[in-house]
């Protein structure tokens, strides 16, 4: 693994278990076993190590390029988020992360709040994952698989609160690896309910 990126794993690592205030430059350096020197040749400063921490995995894990899943129907659509956040259980599990995916939602909600630069980035893909939704639906729609006389816009925005609320509210914490079923088993109890 590439120092620079060593450092934003740890930097990331330290972020979920302490929130997006609760770091110091002292704390990433015992993390690291890095000097602060070394720490401030890859980056200028704390708060761009932080900022750089947060939009990498962010980006990583929740942003999908549009061809991914341009002609997804609503199952294929499914299917594909719960592989992507198994990927993302993988990774996790990789960094020895010992956490659950209600603290990568707070945190990111956090960077949200007190960056401003996050905060449009976050909005965008909250923006193009509505956009995911309507267009599954409507391929579904193609396909005969859903029923006529929907309101798309408030069905897509059905299926963003049901996955954001299985990934937020993961009560009683289930095990880490089961989250990705939990979510897709979600999303099919909905979409059985408004299908043909």
């Amino acid at each position: 693994m590439k120092t620079k990126d060593f450092i934003l794993q740890k930097t990331f690592g330290l972020l979920l278990k302490r929130g997006y205030n609760g770091i110091s430059v002292s704390d990433i350096q015992e993390a690291t076993g890095m000097a602060r020197g070394l720490l401030y040749h890859y980056f200028r400063g704390q708060d761009e190590l932080v900022h750089v921490a947060v939009e990498t995995f962010f980006e990583s894990w929740y942003v999908w390029d549009k061809a991914e899943t341009k002609e997804q129907t609503v199952s294929g659509l499914i299917v594909f988020m719960a592989e992507r956040y198994n990927r993302v259980v993988r990774e996790m599990s990789d960094y020895g992360w010992n956490v659950d995916f209600t603290a990568t939602q707070v945190l990111f909600g956090e960077a949200a709040r007190q960056d401003a630069v996050f905060a449009e980035s976050y909005l965008e893909v909250a923006m193009r994952r509505l956009a995911m939704w309507k267009t599954a639906l409507l391929n579904s729609f193609g396909c005969e698989e859903l029923r006529s006389g929907l309101n798309l816009e408030s069905v897509a925005k059905h299926f963003m609160y049901i996955q954001e609320g299985i990934l937020t509210n993961n009560l009683p914490r289930m095990p880490l690896n089961e989250l990705p079923y939990t979510l897709q088993k979600g999303l099919e109890d909905f979409w059985e309910v408004i299908r043909r």
